[in-house]
């Protein structure tokens, strides 16, 4: 297969209720969906304003069950970085992915006017619910309804990518591609438009030169680069290597350097992810965040509850990528000042520990 003919996948569900295998074009950013019952989501009402204080309460202020349904802010301390006045806004952090629901309200008045499809001239308004899903992790709103994001005040560039028509099939073999030419255009798309941060939750084989190069211009203009794991952990079929991370994350890496992140899967508990792809020898730029039965699928920009009371959740390295990507823009606000490369640093330095002491294998930094 030629280097612009050359696929990537995301490999996301597509029968509620299943656990899907993953399969496809292997090591993809994508996930399976698993169900989980919920208390029936009230109408949203008016909140009054909080009466400011010189020392933002977070329990008062955030902890409402909005916050309570979205598994990242809380998982990942968002809280601490919140109390400060710091959501993201005014910060540009980019989604190369299917596309994003353009008119879900948990995006309203957010979504860049840059936002495009490179792969065709048609919408960036998706036809499968990946993107959506990834941008609610980063960056869904803080409205009282749904689930909110690491970032939930940041400006979404989406920029839609799939290869036209491959996002429609019902095969779960098959999913949603991407060449390695419309990634590299997505990529120029984000920086040329003023991105802090470019999540790719993508994943697969090597990818071309085209590719590399536009990761490199990217890291340097100062722009960072956060790529999904890979989601064959638990498999060594077709050449994979479940200790380290997919391929096209690696290239990634290699052409970003310090500004770059690899990131891994845990559950709830911190565990890694069965499916994740480990750290391995690039755990110096590897971390690890809630990717495991992440709420929740939205339907109609609010979240989808079938007949017998039950949300469907998400799971995958696609959806722990974005959590760091939230995590960069918050520091980008709250640190302008701060190069790309040191904020990827600060992440890497201050994760909290997780497996063996200090940097290891499974975890990376932590």
């Amino acid at each position: 297969m030629s280097q612009m003919a050359k696929k990537h996948c995301l490999k996301a569900s597509v029968a509620l209720g299943l656990i899907i295998a993953l399969s496809g074009c292997g090591g993809g950013g994508g996930g399976s969906r698993t169900v989980r019952p919920v208390t029936p989501l009230p109408a949203p009402t008016p909140t009054p304003a909080p009466t400011p204080t010189a020392t933002p309460t977070p329990s008062a202020t955030f902890n409402t069950a909005e916050f309570r349904r979205s598994d990242g802010p809380s998982d990942h301390d968002a809280v601490s970085a919140w109390s400060q006045g710091y959501s993201g806004e005014g910060v540009t952090l980019a989604i190369i992915d299917s596309g994003i629901d353009e008119d879900s309200p948990e995006f309203a008045g957010r979504i860049s006017p840059e936002s495009t499809n490179v792969a065709d001239d048609g919408t960036f308004d998706a036809e499968d619910d990946h993107g959506t899903n990834v941008a609610l992790v980063a960056a869904g709103a803080r409205d009282n309804r749904g689930v909110v994001g690491i970032a939930f005040g940041a400006t979404v560039l989406a920029i839609r990518a799939d290869t036209p028509g491959t996002c429609a099939t019902e095969d779960p073999d098959e999913g949603c591609s991407f060449t390695d030419a419309d990634i590299a255009e997505g990529i120029d798309h984000a920086v040329a438009n003023d991105a802090a941060v470019i999540n790719l939750s993508l994943g697969g084989g090597r990818t071309s030169f085209r590719v590399i190069n536009a990761v490199r211009r990217a890291a340097a203009a100062g722009v960072i680069v956060i790529v999904s794991a890979g989601n064959d952990g638990d498999t060594t079929e077709d050449g994979n290597d479940p200790d380290n991370p997919d391929l096209f994350a690696q290239d990634i890496q290699d052409a970003g350097g310090d500004h770059v992140i690899i990131v891994g899967s845990v559950d709830a508990d911190g565990n890694i992810s069965d499916f994740s792809n480990r750290a391995g020898r690039y755990q110096n730029v590897y971390l690890t965040a809630r990717g495991e039965r992440v709420c929740c699928v939205y339907e109609d920009g609010e979240i989808f509850v079938n007949d017998e009371g039950f949300a469907f959740v998400f799971s995958g390295t696609s959806f722990s990528a974005p959590q760091v990507t939230g995590a960069v823009a918050l520091l980008s606000q709250a640190f302008p000042n701060l190069s790309g490369a040191q904020i990827v640093e600060i992440l890497l330095d201050t994760a909290r520990d997780a497996g063996a002491t200090g940097t290891d294998e499974i975890f990376g930094t932590g």
